[in-house]
């Protein structure tokens, strides 16, 4: 784990982790280490999937702080997110174009494919968790977004495991010495 101080990327706490544990519970230590060396709030921490857990992000909000990451599986079933993108596709929901500051300090748009063809949107939730019998409120906010890269990507690996099924399909139809002979797809 890595904390550093944007924009300079200057390293504030480092964590070496051997490999055979989980991760998950490491960082709320790695964010104490941080707000004891800063010793301010109102920071963002990014994080992968695993920071998303309730406990992490609580704890992150209980200090003033604010976090970013992506939902896992467990947290975003594929159930809520059709239920998400219900709207969208029945053409309710409206969608705007999500770009990215580079750092040649120019914007690309990273969720639009065309002027007309937007691919985000932004939902807002009061989150609640009980503490010590007292419960404490956040609005949360998730981007839905539809990722061209991520999607270019996956096409063509779906692409690469087609041909490679139609190659060993082919190799089926090839007539080797003691193989039977397909004549038919039923055989």
């Amino acid at each position: 784990m890595l904390s550093t101080l944007d924009p300079l990327g200057m390293p504030i706490a480092t964590e070496i982790l051997s490999g055979e544990k989980a991760d998950d519970p490491l960082y709320i230590t790695a964010i104490e280490r941080v707000r004891s060396i800063l010793k301010q709030s109102g920071l963002l921490y990014i994080g992968d999937c695993k920071m998303a857990s309730m406990g992490t992000i609580t704890h992150i909000v209980l200090g003033g702080d604010f976090y970013l990451c992506p939902l896992n599986a467990k947290l975003a079933p594929r159930e809520q997110l059709a239920e998400y993108l219900q709207p969208v596709w029945d053409e309710k929901q409206e969608l705007t174009t999500i770009d990215y500051d580079y750092a040649d300090g120019k914007t690309r748009d990273i969720a639009v494919r065309g002027a007309s063809r937007r691919e985000g949107f932004e939902l807002k939730f009061l989150q609640k968790v009980e503490i010590n019998e007292q419960e404490i409120f956040w609005e949360e906010r998730q981007l839905v977004v539809h990722s061209f890269a991520i999607a270019q990507t996956e096409e063509k690996y779906l692409r690469e495991r087609i041909q490679k099924t139609s190659d060993a399909l082919a190799q089926l139809k090839i007539p080797r010495c003691g193989k039977k002979r397909l004549t038919s797809s039923d055989q």
